[in-house]
């Protein structure tokens, strides 16, 4: 069964059947919902690509390409997250002593599975995750 994850502190303004559906058009085992950052941000992720277009690596609040993770992630099987969960978990690999949801994809990646990027404009984004962020969110409103 597909699995779709989404954080709780953004507001993306997209269809998001959009993003799913160009996952399961181009035979991806998952797929993250990106922009480009232009300032490199590090209070964002972060996935790198290749030159097929597939995710490399991720990395959570590293700057290590121009793609900043939105917070929406997608597989295509619910249980390539749950394997690749279980082996974070075993790695103990956490962030500021959390785990996180899209190292998960560095596991997939090991395991062989096919990860992209859908890019969405920045402007379609809104981050909400600090005080600043929200602020600035409900002054555009």
């Amino acid at each position: 069964t597909p699995l779709l994850i989404a954080n709780s502190d953004q507001i993306v303004d997209i269809e998001i059947s959009d993003f799913i559906n160009d996952s399961m058009d181009r035979n991806l085992d998952g797929s993250i919902l990106t922009f480009i950052d232009k300032h490199k941000d590090p209070k964002w992720s972060f996935a790198r690509i290749n030159t097929d277009g597939l995710v490399e690596e991720v990395q959570e609040k590293v700057v290590i390409s121009q793609y900043a993770t939105v917070g929406i992630y997608f597989y295509t099987k619910g249980t390539d997250y749950v394997n690749a969960a279980i082996d974070m978990i075993i790695e103990n690999d956490r962030v500021k002593n959390e785990f996180y949801t899209c190292p998960t994809y560095n596991y997939a990646i090991k395991e062989k599975k096919k990860i992209g990027i859908y890019n969405i404009d920045f402007e379609l984004m809104n981050g909400i995750g600090t005080p600043d962020d929200l602020n600035h969110y409900l002054s555009d409103q």
